[in-house]
């Protein structure tokens, strides 16, 4: 991996063994020749394999034995840029505490400069415009070095050597405090100054990071993150919140060892913990995501507090502000009071990584800054394929060389701005890799915009892929599985080849192809995609399939606590008892639209069930955001209750049909019957959990199958991956999830190019 000083340790250890000759960084990674006796030539290739720099990655080393040159010395000679990529690019790396060190020394040149950095720490996807990953293909090109970080620059003995963004107070980046309007309040180290007054006065202020803008508000002002959510409009998601150390940390919540290398590591990204710091930043969930500082600024910054809000700096469902304008349009919408800003421009906008642990392992929920563009190796080679993804939580994926580079989190592509970000980006990166596609995937969806992107681009091959057999190929592709495999994908909604909305499948998979061996009950939708931002709809398409009155079972939980009967630890009589929905003409209207079928497409969704056991129990009639009801189910669900709802499973033809039908009825009469509605939801996930093993075994034994591949949306619940995982293993399979990118349909992307390459090699493991 280029930019992570590694041809400053070849240095290093060539010229301590007495060798001469030269290392350079090309297209295709680094390449050295090397000079001397046998024994020595030995040595050196013993000292790089025990002491590479920290985040140094290599694939692999190929070795030729050339006739003597005469070299007079070892050199680090010009970088060349011509060829096909096939080096990783440097991620983002969080300041190392060397640096951090430095900065808090009055005695250094770069004390309280909020931009230092060496080989070991820094922006780097961020800045990079080129291959190789030289100053002048970066940001930091327009910055001419003073004459101190010039020798730093230049000596191979000290550790700035060839640190690309190496600057100092002198001759670096800048801080400027700007107000609404643009004007300019401040400079340097007044700026931050300035800042930090504002904050600590209950405003929000603009902060530019690595890849983008944060809004940063007091974590322990109530009213300020009232402000910051009413003015950002969002009023319940969890905001993510940045603490000043791990002792801090530490102090507010539980940290496992896992948890505490991933806040630690040079990735810094946001590490969702259980607890709540406050109920104003996490509503809506048991815990709350939590990050370090990650650039001498943030470490800076907080010196002031124990911790800040950091959300993403942009409007709801907008690509996050990049560069000084965009953010001055913020200012004069009131999003934020003002901008701490500097002038190194960001030439790739990044939001921060989003983790979470599940029974130890890393699963991803966002993967941005400080993994992209960090590739995965799915093949010995390839051509170059462009997959284009999904069009919500988009991400896009190419293929170069055999390594899949998966781009860092794009958005929702119905927002303009996330679009017109998903086109340019998509051509930066084909410039940044030298690439052009030789095959484009997409989804079946018609209407996807990222489908119509693919159908736009000329002379390649299309290719496309059903989106829930994407899914899972991108587990394959992660897990080098060829296949077949039963795979089993659970989200919300995807397009299904026979005309109806799937979401609840279990397919047999090969990378190539997949054939549908079974799915979730189907239940209509009513209004279709309005039923997603309106969960209470799906309730009543499966209480009027399943012939379930809910009004009136529920109306005895209304009736029972209002007589006092109501079961001791039963929630409050709005949450036991009927809905709004149920009572006030909205239910009636779909029951018709049901009954007429207008507008009720059938779907096998497992998303929309658990939306739907949500607007039961009057956890969520609308959703603010995507799977609130999903999540706020998954929050109520008390632990340690180990029954579940009942399940049916029945031949429909040649495919096998999952029914939780009984599940529901058993839900609304438990409900009916005040019982507490914590337990109501951990009976639920249980059953979804002991239906979904029940099939998967039933056909794995059907089959022949070993492997199962989970994936789709839905495995974000930590209760149902967690407890599916167990079930399927204590049943003798061999479980593989999600790890390298989001389980969600920021993964699928990569599972497009899997099947590409896989139908354009010709290979058929789907049998």
């Amino acid at each position: 991996m280029q930019g992570v000083g590694f041809r400053p340790a070849i240095y290093r250890h060539a010229v301590a063994c007495g060798l001469k000759g030269f290392v350079r960084n090309d297209a295709g990674g680094v390449t050295l020749e090397v000079e001397g006796r046998p024994d020595d030539l030995q040595a050196f290739f013993d000292r790089l394999e025990e002491s590479l720099p920290p985040q140094a990655v290599v694939a692999s080393v190929a070795t030729e034995d050339l006739p003597p040159q005469g070299y007079s010395a070892f050199e680090v000679v010009a970088s060349e840029s011509e060829g096909v990529v096939s080096a990783q690019l440097p991620p983002d790396l969080a300041t190392c505490s060397t640096c951090c060190k430095e900065m808090g020394d009055p005695r250094d040149r770069r004390y309280r400069y909020p931009f230092i950095n060496c080989v070991d720490c820094g922006p780097r996807f961020t800045i990079i415009r080129d291959l190789p990953y030289d100053r002048a293909n970066t940001s930091m090109a327009g910055f001419q070095l003073c004459p101190d970080c010039g020798r730093e620059y230049r000596d191979p003995g000290d550790r700035r050597f060839h640190a690309e963004p190496n600057a100092c107070a002198t001759c670096g980046p800048r801080l400027r405090l700007v107000d609404r309007d643009g004007r300019l309040l401040a400079d340097g180290e007044a700026a931050l100054s300035g800042a930090q007054d504002l904050i600590a006065q209950g405003a929000i202020v603009a902060i530019k990071g690595l890849g983008g803008y944060h809004l940063a508000c007091d974590a322990f002002s109530e009213e300020a993150i009232a402000r910051l959510r009413r003015l950002k409009q969002r009023p319940h998601k969890t905001l993510a919140v940045m603490l000043r150390d791990m002792a801090t940390v530490e102090r507010y919540f539980s940290v496992t060892p896992e948890e505490a290398a991933e806040l630690l590591s040079a990735a810094r990204p946001i590490v969702v913990l259980d607890g709540r710091l406050d109920p104003a930043i996490s509503p809506d969930t048991a815990d709350t995501g939590v990050f370090l500082p990650y650039t001498p600024l943030h470490h800076l910054l907080l010196e002031r507090f124990e911790a800040l809000v950091m959300t993403s700096g942009n409007r709801l469902e907008e690509p996050i502000a990049q560069d000084e304008e965009q953010v001055v349009a913020l200012l004069r919408d009131g999003v934020a009071d003002a901008a701490l800003a500097h002038d190194r421009p960001v030439q790739h906008r990044c939001d921060d990584s989003v983790v979470r642990f599940v029974d130890g392992r890393r699963r991803f929920l966002r993967r941005a800054r400080g993994f992209v563009p960090n590739p995965l190796r799915i093949a010995v080679d390839s051509p170059v394929v462009l997959a284009t993804g999904a069009d919500v939580k988009n991400a896009f994926c190419l293929t170069v060389r055999g390594n899949a580079y998966v781009s860092q989190h794009v958005g929702d592509l119905a927002d303009r701005s996330a679009y017109a970000f998903f086109e340019d980006e998509i051509e930066r990166w084909l410039e940044l890799l030298h690439a052009t596609p030789q095959a484009v995937a997409h989804d079946l969806h018609p209407a996807y915009l990222s489908t119509r992107y693919a159908s736009r681009v000329d002379g390649v091959t299309m290719v496309g892929v059903q989106h829930h057999h994407a899914h899972i190929a991108g587990v394959m592709a992660e897990h080098g599985l060829e296949g077949p495999v039963l795979g089993v994908a659970l989200d919300g909604t995807g397009y299904g080849p026979d005309g109806t909305v799937w979401g609840g499948e279990f397919l047999l998979a090969g990378r190539d192809d997949f054939e549908r061996l079974g799915h979730f009950k189907r239940y209509p939708l009513p209004g279709g995609e309005r039923a997603i931002d309106e969960p209470w709809r799906m309730a009543v398409g499966i209480c009027a399939a399943e012939g379930i009155d809910a009004a009136g079972e529920l109306g005895r939980a209304v009736d029972g606590a209002a007589a006092g009967t109501r079961v001791p630890g039963a929630p409050a009589a709005a949450g036991a008892g009927r809905a709004a929905w149920l009572t006030d003409g909205r239910a009636d209207k779909i029951r018709q639209l049901i009954a007429a079928g207008l507008n009720c497409p059938l779907t096998s969704s497992a998303g929309r069930l658990f939306d739907a056991a949500a607007a039961l129990l009057d956890l969520c009639d609308t959703a603010g955001y995507e799977a609130q009801g999903a999540i706020r189910l998954e929050t109520a669900a008390v632990r340690g209750v180990a029954a579940a709802y009942p399940f049916d499973m029945h031949e429909d033809g040649r495919v096998a049909v999952l029914d939780l039908g009984p599940a529901f009825r058993a839900l609304v009469g438990d409900a009916g019957r005040g019982v507490d509605r914590g337990v109501i939801s951990a009976k639920f996930h249980n059953g979804v959990v002991a239906a979904t093993a029940a099939m998967a075994g039933r056909l794995c034994a059907a089959r022949g199958l070993r492997d199962v591949v989970l994936s789709g949306g839905v495995f974000q619940n930590r209760i149902v991956l967690s407890g599916l995982t167990a079930a399927l293993r204590s049943a003798g399979l061999t479980v593989h999830a999600n790890s390298s990118v989001p389980c969600n349909d920021a993964g699928i992307s990569l599972g497009q190019a899997a099947v590409a390459l896989a139908r354009m090699q010709g290979e058929r493991t789907c049998a």
